[in-house]
């Protein structure tokens, strides 16, 4: 079975969401075309040596998508895939069974808050321009050492806060808390059909057309 690894240490995170809803809409059902394996960790890739061995056939691959980070996180696209060739090298591991896709879109630095950002429903951006006033606003207040005296929200913030926004039902509140649910087939809160989103896309049914 192919297999997916994605740097999350939970089945039910918004990230792994992402990856089955847009692999059933190529047709894939998991557990039966592909598994996802949480890595938990962009450093905890060796300790997952044989899943990345396991193949019942030559036409299997593993998919690994993780984030390019950025390099004031000590990462950055270039480096982050060349860190990742060496694990994948160092444990043997035949290169044509390993492909590799870093959030935001495989080529720029981010992480896939980032691409998040670029498919929201454009209707709801004034969301994430409040947030943007809001974290101005934090930014601007300095102790008298002149660091910022309060925290300054992350990315994966900023976007738990525009899913956050919406009215919803209870299931869809206890989804969400429970189930990393950020509704993403919804068109209401999300543009799958997003240009920024293509790259995964196409990775994904490169990759996966097999099965």
């Amino acid at each position: 079975m192919n297999k997916i690894f994605l740097e999350t240490s939970n089945k039910k995170s918004y990230e792994c969401n992402l990856i089955r809803i847009l692999l059933k809409r190529l047709g894939k059902e998991e557990n039966q075309d592909f598994e996802i394996v949480c890595v938990g960790g962009k450093d905890n890739l060796s300790k997952h040596k044989v899943k990345l061995a396991e193949h019942e056939s030559d036409t299997e691959v593993n998919l690994i998508i993780f984030d390019a980070d950025t390099p004031t996180t000590g990462g950055g696209y270039k480096k982050r895939a060349e860190e990742l060739k060496q694990t994948l090298n160092l444990l043997n591991e035949n290169s044509n069974r390993n492909e590799i896709f870093l959030f935001p879109n495989n080529e720029d630095d981010g992480t896939l808050e980032n691409l998040l950002e670029y498919i929201i429903n454009t209707e709801h951006s004034c969301i994430l321009e409040y947030f943007d006033t809001y974290e101005q606003s934090l930014a601007s207040h300095k102790d008298k050492d002149g660091e910022d005296k309060y925290q300054i929200p992350d990315q994966k913030a900023k976007m738990f806060a525009y899913i956050s926004a919406f009215r919803k039902t209870r299931q869809q509140k206890e989804n969400l808390k429970n189930k990393g649910d950020w509704m993403f087939d919804n068109p209401q809160f999300w543009d799958l059909n997003a240009a920024a989103l293509q790259p995964l896309k196409n990775f994904l049914a490169h990759h996966l057309k097999s099965i």
